[in-house]
């Protein structure tokens, strides 16, 4: 599967609903298994363009769930507030991984949003007044479901200016059940497999995944499904040229340089002295070098007029440019993490306060880790077909016309399907299902993709 694309003949890009799905059997297999793989590279292309940083489970809601780049958000479907977890900075909450869908508690109203980025955090609270687990700070997209739709400018200023609910930059900072250590044992993929089979299932089920898979398949084997669709997703990015990679986030190329050649808050000047920081000795009173340790998040918002910058989504871009930054320098002037001043540098926590980097002498090369990030492991695709039903054209939703509403037949076919899993499920609103030819089933063969019957029209007063 070739990684270039052609601007001048890309096609528009994909839209939920509208056009035929990306989330299809083929998805399952690996990217060079799709019919069209640039439809799917030419629209993750254009949502990082359109979002900036995106984590690889983002960009599965993206594909899965239907971002509209055209309406900036999510376009309906199976996006329902009122299945979101709840969260509160009032509680001790389970851990949630990035690309979960969330209500945050701000007091009457709350806020819908989904999380693009979370990090462990310094608890200022005394010890003796800490339960067991650890501070999170959650980075979270209030737009995400469109500009505005959620919470207004004004009112969002207001919740940060509050500070109750959410902290000057908003963020949601919360207390997360049991130990950072233990977490992190368990990758952001398979955290967001467990999610969506747990607290987000009826989300899940409430998606085209169901509507792929035999009768007998239960979680099992839609969590095999649901690591191969991210697997798939992970190397598609991977495979943009340009696009840059970073511990499972992927950014546009030219956003970093933009921000390079800027003079401002975290411009060029301000992530050149967070690099040079990160890999200077730290003399000790008899001049000689000792250990130095830079976080990163704490050292970006201790800079001067860098809150703008910060707020919101800003905060997630900045941190992944400058991780990347000082990766590049060590990996460009070091040897093995050894750089010729001396200093050894390693990330030694990639989930602390945005990065943890430590620099240290290096007397003995085999004292630190030479690896500056642990690479999570690729999950297994799912064994083509096994359990999925061999469809020529897999069903899936389409909008509507305004006025229109499903017919009978799409809307009990749509119940029979989901009923299979133990779950009663409704078209949304505004939908209709679209007909499967399956070769497994008996039925027919042909390309053609119609709704199962007639689309209805609304009757009106």
């Amino acid at each position: 599967m070739g990684s270039e694309m052609d601007s001048t003949d890309a096609p528009a890009p994909w839209r939920p609903y509208e056009d035929d799905p990306l989330f299809t059997p083929q998805l399952l297999q690996g990217p060079e298994a799709m019919p069209d793989e640039n439809r799917l590279l030419g629209y993750l292309d254009a949502l990082v363009a359109r979002r900036g940083t995106v984590h690889t489970t983002v960009a599965f809601n993206a594909v899965y769930f239907g971002y509209d780049l055209d309406f900036g958000g999510y376009a309906g479907g199976p996006v329902d507030f009122d299945a979101f977890p709840h969260l509160s900075t009032q509680e001790t909450a389970d851990p949630l991984p990035v690309g979960a869908m969330v209500s945050i508690e701000t007091g009457n109203d709350p806020l819908y949003a989904e999380i693009v980025h979370r990090e462990s955090r310094i608890d200022p609270r005394p010890a003796q007044d800490i339960d067991s687990g650890y501070a999170e700070r959650l980075v979270f997209d209030v737009d995400a479901f469109s500009p505005g739709t959620v919470v207004s400018d004004a009112r969002f200023d207001r919740l940060r200016a509050h500070r109750r609910w959410i902290d000057p930059l908003g963020h949601l900072h919360h207390r997360v059940r049991g130990t950072a250590h233990a977490h992190r044992r368990i990758g952001e993929h398979e955290r967001f497999v467990r999610y969506l089979l747990g607290p987000g299932r009826s989300q899940l089920m409430a998606g085209p995944l169901p509507l792929l898979l035999r009768d007998e398949a239960g979680p099992p084997q839609m969590a095999a499904a649901l690591r191969a669709a991210l697997n798939t997703i992970d190397r598609a990015l991977s495979l943009l040229p340009s696009l840059g990679r970073r511990n499972g986030y992927a950014f546009h190329r030219r956003g970093l340089a933009h921000r390079m050649e800027r003079d401002g808050p975290l411009g060029g000047p301000d992530l050149d002295w967070l690099v040079r920081s990160v890999v200077r000795p730290a003399p000790d009173r008899a001049g000689r070098p000792r250990e130095r340790v830079t976080e990163v998040g704490a050292f970006l918002r201790a800079l001067s007029g860098s809150e703008h910058e910060l707020t919101g989504t800003g905060y997630l871009d900045a941190i992944v440019h400058a991780n990347t930054l000082v990766d590049d320098h060590v990996n460009e002037h070091g040897d093995g993490g050894a750089l010729p001043n001396g200093m050894r540098i390693h990330l030694a926590d990639p989930h602390h306060e945005g990065g943890r980097w430590i620099a240290c002498p290096h007397a003995d090369r085999s004292d630190t880790p030479a690896t500056t990030e642990p690479e999570e492991r690729r999950p297994e695709p799912l064994t083509p077909w096994e359990y999925l039903v061999e469809y020529e054209v897999a069903p899936f939703l389409r909008r509507l016309p305004r006025g229109q509403r499903a017919g009978v037949g799409a809307r009990v076919e749509y119940h029979r399907l989901l009923s299979r899993f133990g779950i009663r499920g409704d078209l949304p609103d505004g939908f209709t299902l679209v007909r499967g030819h399956s070769r497994t089933r008996g039925g027919a063969t042909g390309r053609d993709r119609r709704p199962l019957v007639t689309e209805e029209k609304r009757s009106t007063p």
